[in-house]
């Protein structure tokens, strides 16, 4: 990194700022393009998980290539200045790699799919989720290789 001073090297604090994002934008590997998609997500110990249809581009492209990179960041703000080439912007950010799998068991799937639900709906715990709803949700597991965060 060549702004070594705004690195976030502690990995507590790296999940903090993961923890603190919102959404997360998975990268995967397509045949000709990279293909970026904005997502939902929930880190649970060292893996980030998302949700989605059982069909379409993200199930085939984690088939055809596991390997995915992440991008996301928070707490952004614009920082004005009286000079415009002084203009500059406050956040905290994470650039990953992994190993995406898609997750099988019902009952990890319903323990993602209820921390999906605490983190974007409130601290409610008795979540229901219909089994038809289970089966038709894949869970994908991006099993972290490396992380690097930045601050600003």
């Amino acid at each position: 990194m060549r702004r070594s001073e705004k690195a976030v090297t502690k990995a507590d604090e790296l999940y903090r700022i993961i923890d603190s994002c919102d959404f997360c934008r998975i990268g995967m590997i397509n045949e000709t393009f990279p293909y970026i998609v904005p997502v939902c997500f929930v880190r649970m110990d060292d893996a980030i998980f998302f949700h989605c249809a059982r069909e379409g581009m993200k199930n085939d492209l984690v088939r055809l290539n596991p390997n995915v990179c992440f991008e996301m960041e928070c707490d952004v703000s614009i920082v004005p200045s009286e000079n415009p080439c002084r203009w500059g912007v406050r956040y905290k950010s994470i650039i990953g790699t992994g190993r995406a799998s898609f997750v099988e068991d019902p009952a990890e799937k319903e323990r993602v799919l209820a921390a999906l639900m605490r983190k974007y709906g409130g601290t409610n715990d008795s979540f229901f989720f219909e089994q038809a709803s289970i089966d038709a949700t894949s869970i994908v597991r991006i099993a972290i290789i490396s992380l690097t965060g930045k601050q600003s």
